[in-house]
């Protein structure tokens, strides 16, 4: 019973309306490991964004951060009050800890634990990523982690970015991913062969916010695109100089009058700060917010209207 509480309140407070996955589903263990599987890291490990210290030549590799599935282990992960929508381009990452070797025989190459990916709507159907066995196309689990960079732009992040369009989905709220690096640890002919793979390893997946679908869904409400009335234009300054003052201006964008909430979370999803909501005018707006008592880092301000909400990155240097 202590270990199910500690499940509930980990999952809970990791549910912070922010682009990553914030709760498992299900799972099932596969074999030959057991890395990150049990608490106090798991669940938390595989909600929340990737390892901010993750480099293509330097791969996550502590349980706080990754999980491993194991040969043909499986994980559903639910986005509990954000969506997947489906826009321009990727619409979501999954990350894992692929790194590019540096020495030996194999060295540039790619160490790659493959795991097929699949999306529903409803968690019960579910609808599969097409993947090529021999290139690993398609798979997740073949693109190291950039964790200094953006993690929400596909460009800069790494991880491997699916596209709902190649599954015929408008949204998503479940991400399933099973692993399938065995027939490739089996196989000495095989383009990604390395004998020392011992099955996928989830950091983090990740909505990337498409500006003109971001949507949460903590309502029974289906989806209406008219009603994503708010878009974040900028925020400046960013960095935000301690020395020089803590307060940073959001320049956003409504299409119609509403009032509109400012929360600032920290990178594990925590909330730090919640300003009183204010009404605003239909089009261009400013909010000042002053970041006070939090220290040097990054943190993500989120602004909700009724219907919408859009997140901004923003730095914070002494």
């Amino acid at each position: 019973m202590r270990y199910l509480l500690l499940y509930i309140f980990v999952t809970f407070s990791l549910a912070a309306q922010t682009p990553w996955a914030d709760s498992v589903v299900s799972y099932s263990f596969g074999t030959n490991t057991d890395f990150g599987q049990d608490l106090p890291y798991f669940p938390a490990n595989v909600t929340g964004m990737p390892d901010t210290s993750a480099r293509f030549n330097a791969p996550s590799a502590i349980p706080e951060e990754i999980c491993a599935l194991g040969f043909g282990g499986e994980i559903i992960l639910k986005f509990s009050d954000n969506v997947i929508k489906n826009g321009q381009g990727a619409d979501f990452i999954v990350f894992e800890n692929a790194f590019e070797i540096q020495y030996g025989q194999r060295a540039g190459e790619i160490f790659a634990e493959p795991a097929k990916v699949a999306v529903s709507q409803d968690g019960i159907i579910f609808y599969e990523f097409p993947y090529d066995s021999t290139t690993l196309e398609g798979c997740a689990g073949i693109t190291p982690t950039y964790g200094g960079e953006e993690f929400l732009d596909p460009e800069l992040s790494g991880g491997n970015s699916f596209d709902l369009d190649d599954v015929q989905l408008d949204s998503a709220l479940y991400v399933k991913i099973t692993d399938i690096s065995r027939f490739v640890q089996q196989d000495p002919n095989h383009l990604y062969f390395d004998f020392t793979i011992n099955g996928f390893d989830l950091d983090a997946v990740v909505a990337v916010p498409h500006i003109d679908t971001i949507s949460t869904v903590n309502s029974n409400k289906p989806f209406n695109a008219a009603n994503q009335s708010l878009q974040i234009l900028s925020g400046n300054p960013n960095p935000v100089e301690l020395a020089s003052g803590n307060r940073h201006t959001v320049k956003f964008v409504l299409q119609k009058p509403s009032e509109v909430k400012v929360e600032v979370y920290n990178i594990l999803g925590q909330k730090l700060i919640t300003e009183p909501s204010r009404f605003f005018n239909a089009g261009v707006n400013y909010f000042n917010t002053e970041l006070r008592g939090i220290s040097s880092g990054t943190y993500f301000i989120r602004l909700s209207s009724k219907y919408s909400t859009a997140i901004h990155k923003v730095l914070l240097v002494k």
